[in-house]
């Protein structure tokens, strides 16, 4: 799949990886982060998500937020619904379907010469819950507060 300096990089590179992550004592930083972390987003509707780079590991892979591939089930999303808010900052906006129940992961090219995910967040899809009707609210030995109530059906 590699070969030549790509495939040393590679190699070089996953073998530091592995032996890092098995003997560090410290917690992994993560390179990215998406907001919002964990989505419920409503069929038909317009989602944005937000890839923020962590500064340090900007420096180390020499790229920035211009150089973030948005996908979705492993797939590109086309660059034209990307934007760039700032270096560390990119955007992905689309309309939401079903086809969207997967992961959304940011990712950048490492070293010219593999795709490296930074983040991933998985999508929730569906309709959000009726406005509840008939609230009832109870407090018990003034410690305990209950409420209950009904929704609207379909």
């Amino acid at each position: 799949m590699f070969s030549g300096r790509h495939g040393k990089i590679y190699a070089l590179f996953a073998s530091l990886s592995i032996c890092f992550s098995a003997v560090s004592p410290l917690p992994v930083k993560s390179c990215a982060h998406i907001i919002p972390e964990d989505p419920f987003v409503v069929l038909g509707s317009e989602f944005t998500a937000y890839c923020i780079l962590n500064e340090t590991c900007s420096s180390s892979y020499k790229q920035d937020a211009r150089d973030i591939i948005w996908k979705i089930k492993n797939t590109k999303v086309p660059k034209q619904q990307y934007s760039v808010i700032n270096s560390t900052v990119s955007s992905v906006t689309f309309n939401v379907t079903s086809l969207l129940d997967s992961f959304l992961t940011c990712n950048i090219l490492a070293f010219e010469a593999f795709e490296q995910t930074l983040y991933g967040i998985y999508l929730k899809l569906g309709w959000p819950p009726d406005k509840p009707e008939n609230v009832t609210c109870m407090v018990f030995n003034i410690e305990k507060l209950t409420c209950s109530w009904r929704s609207e059906e379909h």
